[in-house]
């Protein structure tokens, strides 16, 4: 049977894969500390499980999702772990999670296994989605843009008149990344001041709407060219790029939702452009690579620190943003049982506006802080979506919010593939990509926040485009 290039190229990648899981369990057991003794396993699993999944790696060329579930999971079972290895085992939390260290490494190989049989079992149909895709020019209605564009504006409005209102809220923007710690500090402390000295409706209206208009305004921008007949492509897809990037590089107190605008905006180009896709993925994959490079290190190796540190600054930080075996670890010290209280916490602490009747409630996520760091009052880490499928529903079903979440995620690139019409084709790219990082950077409960706060007001307006579009009867 013949067997195409891709074909081949694709499981072969597997086996570099492995090797390199190889290699760096080899360097994790001649370097890391007593404490780190038994993180090998993580990329040492993961490579074996790399050769024996290897349909899913067959795929990543055609998926968008299953090619972020398999490269988020080589930075946490390959990258992490080799930070830590490096490291000399420090972590700043105020509980000792040596003693949790190895049940931490097992859940999180749990996770892997999880994601693998999941990828496995919708490979077939992302398979055949990507062979019946729709090609072609997508369906839409320029009154229905227009519309859309009338949101951005009254978006644009509220964020404006309410700066304009109260100047100081400008500081809960802030744009590119920095390695300065004290700037770093300085600007968590401006945004605390900000909750209590602006009047809460206003900071959450304002919050809310500036959030959604990082959104909104590439849309209406790519839309809008998307829809002109004029002009060179070449033009239109860089102007539609350079907005996207503007709208990643304006951050708040949400950082990983710049990557979310990313990611899926300029997925939602390469499949509007097909003549430049390869281009638009190459180079996106590019920017992702060389800004993460450079955000690790500013992070890590902030400009004062620089050459004099070790590497447990970049091992807590990929451990904070991707669930690390140190945060799987202090999850599992919680002492505090799960109950009712905290269920309800979990889901409605996490609805806008909604929350604000359920304060008096505790979550997972305040329970992991609170062991992270004590009394302190901060709130600033995630509880690893395992963890809380733990703390849940028992260890033995830990990976149910993860096969939940993930199969969300690759269901909505399917409906991606079946839909010619724009804004649902952009709907369904969002809620695919969103969702698929999520499921390593957010916990259960983040992914209700994530939906209600972006992907369901997109929703919205699209619906409210269509039914009441501008120039109509």
């Amino acid at each position: 049977m013949n067997v195409s290039g891709r074909q081949r190229v694709i499981p072969f990648a597997a086996i570099v894969v492995f090797v390199m899981c190889a290699i760096a369990a080899f360097i994790i057991i001649v370097n890391a500390p007593p404490k780190y003794d038994t993180i090998f396993l993580l990329p040492l699993i993961f490579g074996f499980l790399s050769l024996i999944f290897l349909d899913v790696y067959q795929k990543m060329a055609k998926s968008i999702t299953i090619a972020i579930f398999v490269s988020l999971m080589a930075v946490k079972n390959i990258l992490t772990p080799l930070c830590m290895a490096l490291s000399n085992g420090q972590f700043r939390a105020m509980v000792n999670t040596e003693d949790y260290m190895f049940y931490a490494v097992l859940l999180q190989i749990y996770e892997t296994i999880a994601i693998f049989v999941v990828l496995h079992r919708k490979s077939t149909k992302i398979g055949a989605a990507v062979q019946e895709r729709y090609v072609g020019c997508f369906d839409f209605n320029k009154k229905y843009i227009k519309t859309f564009r009338v949101f951005t504006l009254l978006l644009t409005i509220i964020v404006f008149g309410v700066v304009i209102r109260y100047p100081k809220l400008l500081a809960y923007i802030s744009v590119g990344i920095s390695g300065d710690k004290a700037t770093n500090i300085q600007n968590t402390i401006l945004r605390s001041e900000m909750r209590s000295t602006v009047p809460s409706m206003i900071y959450y209206l304002y919050s809310y709407c500036l959030n959604l208009l990082r959104w909104a305004f590439p849309i209406s921008v790519i839309f809008s060219l998307y829809a002109s007949k004029k002009g060179n492509e070449r033009i239109k897809l860089l102007i539609s790029f350079v907005s996207v990037i503007i709208s990643a590089a304006i951050t708040t107190d949400t950082v990983a939702v710049s990557l979310f605008i990313f990611l899926s905006l300029s997925f939602v180009l390469s499949r509007l452009y097909p003549s430049k896709s390869r281009l638009i993925i190459r180079a996106s994959i590019f920017l992702v690579i060389g800004i993460g490079v450079l955000w690790i290190s500013l992070k890590s190796f902030g400009n004062e620190r620089m050459g004099h540190t070790t590497m447990d600054d970049a091992a807590q930080l990929l451990q904070a943003y991707f669930s690390g075996p140190e945060n799987v670890a202090v999850a599992l010290a919680i002492d505090s049982p799960f109950g009712l209280n905290e269920a309800i916490g979990n889901i409605f602490k996490f609805i806008p506006y909604i929350m604000y009747f359920f304060k008096e409630f505790i979550s997972s996520n305040s329970l992991f802080n609170y062991t992270f760091w004590g009394r302190s009052g901060i709130e600033s880490q995630i509880i690893p979506m395992i963890s809380q499928g733990a703390r849940c529903f028992s260890v033995v079903l830990a990976p149910l919010f993860i096969v939940i979440i993930s199969n969300i995620a690759i269901s909505s690139e399917i409906k991606a593939y079946q839909k010619n019409t724009l804004f649902d084709f952009t709907i369904f790219t969002i809620m695919g990509t969103c969702f698929s990082i999520a499921t390593f950077m957010y916990s259960a409960s983040l992914c209700i926040q994530l939906f209600f706060n972006y992907i369901f007001p997109i929703m919205i307006f699209a619906w409210i485009s269509n039914k009441t579009s501008i120039g109509s009867n």
